[in-house]
């Protein structure tokens, strides 16, 4: 029986011939991956920053106030990811700030973007995963400044602009209108920020209970209504992300460009030099996602083989690493350009070359529409929020329902059409609701079935080929949801499950639950 020390030279085998040996710009040192003082993605880097705003994306940048108290620009000249750190839990990994931007940075930004003279507000308000936020009042109006770590030097930040502006004059969805952005670090506050107006209401999260059922239908009406307009105006550019029109005459029209994806970015992926898009077609995207998630696995693994080894998680691993072969193996099934895996690869001399493959239709999707990005007040819809790393998809992935009105486990026909009767829940002895009842959580779900009614009856007459693309794509929902959750230490034993049925020559639609009503619905 082979120690551990021989199965670990095969592991490190199989990591290096599953996809190649997944070259890097230069070596990784992993003893300084995660510092603050760790390599940078200088293939990323080179390209120049925009600083501008939607009227004027190059406008020129801002004078900068020079006073004793003005704060150091230069580190991140040495470093462009000054100011970045992680922290390691066995997979997973967690941003952190090592320098926190001022109040004083901030406002001498503002000074010179907009104006020297102005009386600035400036409030720290909350944090996001890899934002600050910070609310910014001047001349009685209100904003919202983002200020960003650099995960995805200048992408990110460019495409969220470019995407808010698209949405704002392709759709009727309130969202977000930006004020001033700057793209680079070259700015007293050191870091990308964004400076937007501030959107008035509450999360519906937070008033759920209260909405009317004639205001949440009209919410409904007002999101179907715009995923209608996201489908009717397709992007013939591939899988990608949404940018600035190219600076050329009578040229407004945006680009689809490098996909700002988070499993392409966190981490040690963004050191990695596998395609970021765009992507002609799901085949090109799938095969780039798990090489991204195959090396990024081995290199959790060898990290805990470096001091942080648990048996069970290098066994969960292990599993993993033979997962992600097996999810790419079936990939044929789903997509006619999948290649077989028992398909030969070597093409003879005479043979004629294949034509370049012509971009699929994609179409803009907010995986995150969740009741937390929904803002309303006095039930009526005033924004949306959180654009950042919203991309371009294939139909079959994007035609879906939007995150709040999905439900873990539910097939369409399996949607109660009862409102539960609370009568039937209470206590036999004190006719209360007891503590740990499932009244509220029954409740709930027939709400969103009932959203979810309300949304399929809208879309029949606003967009029937939306509804035919989402009937119809199941089983490619199905796969994607394998290729995003296979390296997932949470979610991968459901995968696992899914493939060998699929192995033995299972259909994937009489497998019930659908794997990605599993895995994607709350």
């Amino acid at each position: 029986m082979p120690d551990d020390n021989e199965r670990n030279e095969r592991l490190d085998h199989d990591i290096d011939s599953l996809f190649g040996d997944g070259e890097t710009s230069h070596e990784i040192d992993f003893d300084n991956l995660f510092s603050e003082d760790g390599h940078s993605q200088a293939h990323v880097l080179s390209n120049t920053a925009t600083s501008g705003n939607l009227e004027d994306i190059r406008s020129d940048k801002a004078t900068l106030a020079t006073t004793a108290s003005s704060i150091t620009i230069c580190p991140y000249k040495e470093n462009p990811q000054h100011g970045l750190g992680w922290t390691r839990e066995t997979f997973s990994l967690t941003p952190i700030w090592t320098v926190v931007p001022t109040i004083e940075s901030i406002i001498q930004t503002l000074q010179g973007r907009i104006a020297p003279d102005k009386i600035y507000h400036v409030k720290h308000w909350r944090d996001g995963p890899y934002n600050k936020f910070y609310l910014v009042t001047y001349d009685g109006s209100h904003f919202v400044l983002k200020i960003t770590l650099p995960i995805w030097p200048r992408l990110k930040t460019e495409s969220e602009v470019a995407t808010l502006a698209w949405v704002h004059y392709k759709t009727e969805l309130p969202v977000p209108k930006v004020k001033c952005y700057d793209s680079s670090r070259n700015n007293p506050i050191g870091f990308e920020w964004i400076l937007m107006d501030r959107m008035e209401g509450q999360p519906l999260a937070e008033c759920w209970d209260s909405m009317s059922d004639g205001s949440l239908q009209r919410l409904i009406w007002q999101i179907a209504k715009y995923t209608a307009a996201a489908f009717d105006n397709q992007f013939n550019g591939g899988i990608g992300n949404i940018y600035p029109a190219v600076p050329e005459p009578d040229n407004t029209e945006p680009r689809l460009g490098e996909l700002v994806w988070m499993p392409f970015f966190w981490g040690e992926r963004g050191y990695l030099e596998y395609p970021r898009g765009p992507f002609h077609n799901a085949r090109e995207w799938n095969e780039s996602r798990l090489q991204f998630s195959y090396s990024n696995l081995s290199t959790a693994m060898q990290f805990m083989r470096r001091g942080y080894d648990e048996k069970r998680a290098w066994k969960d691993g292990a599993r993993m690493l033979e997962l992600i072969n097996r999810v790419r193996n079936l990939g044929h099934i789903f997509f006619t350009n999948h290649s077989r895996p028992d398909a030969a690869h070597e093409q003879r001399e005479d043979a004629e070359q294949p034509s370049a493959p012509v971009p699929e239709p994609t179409m803009l999707w907010h995986d995150n529409l969740s009741l937390d990005n929904i803002l309303v007040k006095d039930g009526v819809l005033m924004g949306i929020i959180d654009w950042e790393c919203v991309s371009c998809l294939p139909l079959h992935q994007a035609c879906h329902l939007p995150a709040f009105l999905q439900m873990k486990g539910a097939a369409d026909t399996e949607l109660p059409y009862t409102a539960p009767d609370e009568y039937s829940y209470l206590d036999d002895e004190t006719f209360e609701l007891p503590v740990l009842t499932s009244f509220y959580r029954d409740t709930r779900q027939y709400e969103i079935s009932a959203c979810r009614r309300i949304f399929f009856d809208e879309m029949k007459w606003l967009s029937p080929g939306w509804l035919q693309v989402y009937r119809q794509s199941a089983d490619q929902k199905d796969f994607e949801a394998a290729v995003q959750h296979c390296d997932n230490e949470f979610a991968y034993k459901v995968v696992e499950k899914w493939v060998d049925a699929m192995e033995k020559g299972e259909a994937p639609g009489n497998i019930s639950p659908r794997l990605h009503k599993q895995l994607y619905s709350d």
